[in-house]
């Protein structure tokens, strides 16, 4: 065992060549007038023991220009970005690097990390008032835990065992147990997974702002995170961020079927969801199969939880018997939920050569099998374009319509901008176009692709003439829009105009 001595105030000192930055600023980027809420100051926040080689324990983001990272030097384990980030986190980690020394070399769980902090939080707050606003949006106390629906379950109440006993090691202090289940209980139902940029889920955040906002699978806002900061982004203009009444956001992945997002919302919050889109008989295209007439293209609307029964087809009227719907119902329930960068690829390619045959081509365990194919190993025989154009449909589905007038509002703005030689305030305006468009019209839209483009240049700031950049502000319009080739706008080489 480790003797530890007491902790100083300041945490300890990092190595020289540690990187010097000002206080975390997010790098999403916003527009004057867009209505978008940003939450700042987490009430508790961890980084995924796995993902500590990668990124800041502190901000949850990678070194910024591929630095790299330096670890305490009290517990060899927590990893910062900066200095700046280190003396941020310290005010938890003080009493977590004490505690990481001790147990050394048994590392505890995740969930048992960020539940401490949030003991340690909550410690805090009690002892010297709430000084910096964690509790601001309302109290920890006023969350619902659905501590009843949590004592029913016998899964759960097994894990709640194991961490209760996991966390009074790790913390070398006898807990409550009524009190610690209430924290526990809590915690865990409000807390959200956090993404990085890339898509990568990289810790868990407990947010008490965010957590006063409901849920629908087809949301009026959406979430994107920077780090532990959360933005909420409304899609539509008339949506008033500021009101959790009427802003909803998702708690789950919109783009999966009725079943599995009923299935996830009960198993985490504790609710069947019965929102707009959960009743509406036409999401089930997501989970329909194919016609059993070779000759006609249409869908067989099924879900993977009814009960098996002939169907006709949509189109056709081509009866699907019991047994073809049977046997759509599994190949849709063997079908992997998530995809992750473990996957074999092989192995994903055995599962689409059995689900093509009786999947309708818009189903989403389709979509998302060949989205992961595709991402896994960059092809996957059909054109790319095709692909993407499939999947717009299929989760165009899973959003409301956003407003075109917004879009090209924001692009006029960007060529305004672009002229004016104030290429870097053009920035956000493109960024915001392109989000929107992604809902809108999805990736395989031209606009989607020039506005894309548009903005990666802006941000990235290559040899681009002003001619080629407002080229790409020139939305196409009308019903009938045909693809197009950016691969013009993609050189490094400008084109002869003037800038």
């Amino acid at each position: 065992m480790v003797e530890i001595k007491e902790l100083p105030d300041e945490p300890p000192a990092p190595p020289k060549d540690a990187v010097e930055k000002r206080k975390p600023q997010p790098t999403v980027v916003q527009t004057t007038g867009e209505k978008i809420k940003v939450f700042r100051r987490p009430y508790a926040h961890h980084l995924f023991n796995n993902k500590a080689d990668e990124f800041c324990s502190e901000c949850l983001k990678e070194p910024e220009l591929q630095g790299k990272l330096f670890q305490c030097t009290g517990c060899n384990f927590v990893k910062y970005c900066s200095k700046e980030c280190q003396k941020m986190g310290w005010r938890l980690h003080k009493m977590e690097c004490k505690r990481l020394q001790k147990s050394f070399p048994n590392l505890p769980l995740s969930d048992v990390l960020f539940l401490s902090k949030v003991l340690d939080r909550k410690e805090l707050i009690e002892k010297n008032g709430d000084k910096y606003g964690y509790e601001m949006a309302r109290p920890l106390s006023s969350l619902i835990g659905h501590e009843n629906d949590v004592r029913k379950d016998k899964e759960r109440m097994e894990k709640f065992k194991k961490i209760f006993q996991k966390i009074q090691t790790f913390r070398d202090e006898a807990l409550n147990g009524d009190i610690f289940f209430d924290i526990y209980c809590k915690s865990m139902v409000n807390s959200l997974t956090v993404q990085s940029m890339k898509g990568i889920e990289v810790g868990i955040l407990l947010d008490l702002g965010v957590s006063q906002y409901n849920h629908s699978c087809r949301p009026n806002c959406s979430i994107m995170f920077d780090g532990y900061y959360v933005f909420l982004r409304p899609l539509t203009s008339d949506i008033n961020t500021e009101d959790p009444k009427t802003a909803t956001i998702s708690y789950t992945d919109v783009g999966r079927s009725r079943y599995q997002r009923r299935r996830e919302l009960q198993e985490k919050w504790f609710f069947e969801c019965h929102c707009e889109r959960c009743e509406d008989p036409e999401d089930d295209i997501l989970t329909a199969l194919r016609c059993k007439n070779i000759l006609c293209d249409g869908a067989v609307l099924i879900s993977e939880d009814m009960e098996p029964k002939a169907v006709k087809c949509k189109k056709c009227n081509t009866v699907a018997d019991i047994e073809y719907v049977i046997r759509g119902q599994q190949t849709m329930l063997e079908l992997p939920v998530r995809y992750s960068t473990e996957d074999k690829v092989d192995e994903l390619k055995g599962h689409l050569e059995r689900a093509r045959p009786i999947l309708h081509e818009k189903n989403v365990y389709l979509n998302r099998l060949e989205t992961a194919i595709v991402q896994l190993s960059g092809k996957l025989g059909d054109n790319i374009a095709s692909l993407y154009s499939k999947v717009q449909q299929t989760f165009s589905a899973c959003f409301p319509a956003t407003e075109k007038n917004k879009v090209n509002e924001l692009v006029e703005k960007c060529a305004e901008l672009i002229r004016k030689g104030q290429r870097k305030e053009a920035v956000p305006f493109a960024f915001d176009a392109m989000c929107i468009l992604e809902a809108q019209a999805g990736l395989a839209h031209p606009n989607y692709l020039r506005v894309l483009a548009l903005w990666t240049f802006l941000d990235k700031q290559p040899e681009k003439t002003n001619k080629e950049l407002l080229e790409l502000t020139q939305l196409e319009d009308g019903g009938d829009i045909k693809p197009i080739d950016i691969t013009q706008f993609l050189n490094d080489t400008p084109v002869e105009a003037s800038k």
